[in-house]
């Protein structure tokens, strides 16, 4: 019945996904995905308007709803829409991200979410989900996608001032898309580390050398890069006091600069320029039309530098003009930041409501006959647990009575035995080490005794093994001592092992270790060694198997202890340390 109950279950929760499943997708929707992805790298304003023709997409499912949500989210990031959530490429990063077999899908959603957390200013999320990305197309043929990855790790690296990892990540990205001949993404790469050598390593030479490989590309193959390419070489020139050149470049980027925005900022480096040189009509020109552009950092840059112009034209009633102009900029600026930073801080704050608000409904949601199921499988678990405890507890109860008869009568014997020894009061090493390990295990069948005479007096509680931690630990190293005086222990004992033995010293004898530390601190621990197996009656062939030396060495070694615990020259040590 309960098979049944079980199998009634799966079919609530599985039959209506299987339905789902079921549904065919649109041949229509099916043809337009792959023609939107077919276009994507060469026309993505293409292959956006032909996602927009999809009808009523969120009644997709399945693949098809994550294909479109992984498709849409690289047009909009191609043209240039930032998205307002993550909700969009959430879809296809929860569809793919469990599916092994589709790895390509798998590492571009990866991808695209780090994307879009890039644009939602939380660098954090974004570099999780490349080096994801990263991780499942590390090792593939897939250079693109390679080379996209380290290039946005690389522009992710230089935002948090993470500049000479950022130059690894872009010299990355240069080898892979030199792998594919990517002549836009090798124009990017060069482009992006010749800024590392001119604004990180001052190296203006080397930046020299990457700049004109990525304006040679850029020029060749007509790429959208060539225009900051060469106003960054007139930078260059400019820095390296090469005016001429720097004008030359300049003006070249003037001529390809189609909107006013991109011609403000180049207007205000030929104007800084020509001031450089001297040429102040010309240079007052280029900064006045600076000034027009929309963007207020660069009019804050112009008036900053016209300031400077008009001191040296010795106009300073104009020259105030310009200052006070660049410092209500400046002021605008400030407040501007200010006030994007506490959006930021307030959207990310909202986002993250949203996400716990969504966690907490899903949660909600869940199935009461699901929960039912498990309520009823954890009731039958916890009942054949207390029935198997009961049985076993018996059990052990019987184990434990007959261990603890068993250690009676060792202890018998070993205590007749240590007698017999006793009475031939003989001084030979055997003699000694047969005392020491006989004392040895009466202590601890002793120990162990007590310990399982308190279980079984709880009667009906955990009984566990049939010894405790302690005494357990205690055994399998007097085990391993007895295999150190008998030679048959194979290897070097580490250092936990010899803290374990110091331990089992301190209980043989009276906290042995601890009394030789405080009554005689100058004892090295090779000293301390010595003495606890001389104590349990260690021969020196046995010392030399231990320490892995000759005889030589523990006859000097043993002079040394016998010179630092203050024994007399003409006193024994093996006399010293069985008395001690």
């Amino acid at each position: 019945m309960l098979r049944q109950y079980a199998f009634n279950l799966i079919l609530v929760f599985i039959l209506p996904l299987w339905v789902i499943s079921c549904q065919k997708t649109p041949d229509f929707v099916v043809q337009t995905l792959s023609s939107a992805e077919n276009c994507m790298e060469a026309h993505p304003d293409s292959a956006l308007n032909l996602l927009k023709r999809i009808p009523n997409p969120e009644s997709l499912h399945g693949k098809a709803q994550a294909d479109y949500s992984l498709l849409m989210t690289q047009a909009m990031d191609k043209n240039y829409i930032k998205p307002e959530s993550d909700s969009l490429i959430s879809i296809a990063v929860g569809y793919y991200g469990s599916l092994d077999d589709q790895w390509v899908a798998k590492g571009k959603s990866f991808f695209y979410y780090g994307r879009v957390m890039k644009e939602l200013n939380r660098p954090e999320d974004a570099m999780r989900y490349y080096l994801k990305a990263k991780s499942i197309f590390d090792g593939s043929k897939e250079y693109r996608m390679l080379g996209l990855i380290s290039e946005e790790i690389g522009t992710l690296n230089w935002s948090q001032y993470l500049t000479d990892e950022a130059l690894l990540n872009y010299q990355d990205a240069l080898r892979y898309y030199t792998m594919i001949n990517d002549v836009l993404g090798m124009s990017y790469s060069s482009r992006n580390i010749a800024r590392y050598y001119l604004s990180c390593d001052n190296k203006i030479d080397s930046a020299y050398v990457y700049y004109q490989r990525a304006l040679t590309i850029a020029h060749d193959n007509n790429c959208n890069s060539e225009l900051t390419i060469l106003q960054e070489l007139g930078v260059l020139y400019r820095l390296k006091k090469d005016y001429k050149k720097s004008e030359y470049y300049l003006l070249k980027a003037l001529e390809l600069a189609k909107e006013d925005s991109l011609s403000s900022g180049i207007y205000l480096s030929l104007g800084y320029t020509y001031l450089l040189m001297g040429n102040m009509t010309v240079a007052e020109d280029y900064l006045d039309k600076s000034t027009r552009g929309v963007n207020i950092y660069t009019q804050a840059d112009a008036y900053k530098l016209l300031f400077k112009l008009e001191k040296q034209k010795n106009a300073p009633w104009v020259a105030l003009e310009y200052k006070e102009r660049s410092d209500s900029i400046f002021k605008i600026i400030q407040k501007k930041e200010i006030k994007e930073a506490v959006a930021d801080l307030q959207k990310k704050y909202e986002n993250e409501k949203l996400q716990k608000e969504n966690l907490q409904l899903k949660i909600k949601n869940q199935s009461i006959l699901l929960l039912c199921f498990v309520l009823l499988f954890l009731i039958l678990l916890c009942l054949l647990y207390v029935y198997y405890r009961h049985q076993h507890n018996k059990k052990r109860i019987q184990e434990i009575e007959q261990q603890i008869n068993f250690n009676k009568e060792e202890i018998a014997l070993y205590q007749e035995e240590l007698v017999n020894y006793q009475l031939l009061q003989s001084e030979s090493e055997d003699y000694r080490s047969k005392i020491g390990e006989l004392n040895g295990k009466v202590l601890l069948l002793q120990s162990q005794n007590r310990t399982l005479v308190e279980r079984l007096n709880s009667l009906g509680g955990d009984i566990g093994s049939s010894c405790s931690p302690v005494d357990g630990k205690y055994i399998s190293i007097f085990r391993m001592l007895l295999s150190l005086k008998s030679g048959s222990f194979k290897g070097k004992l580490s250092h936990s092992d010899w803290d374990h033995l110091f331990d089992l010293f301190n209980f043989l004898y009276l906290g042995i270790v601890i009394r030789l530390q405080e009554e005689y601190p100058q004892l090295t621990k090779h000293d301390l060694e010595i003495f606890c197996l001389l104590k349990f009656g260690f021969t020196n062939d046995a010392l030399k198997k231990v320490f892995l030396t000759t005889s030589d060495s523990i006859t000097k070694a043993k002079g040394r202890l016998k010179k630092r615990l203050n024994v007399a020259p003409q006193e024994d040590l093996d006399h010293f340390i069985r008395n001690y």
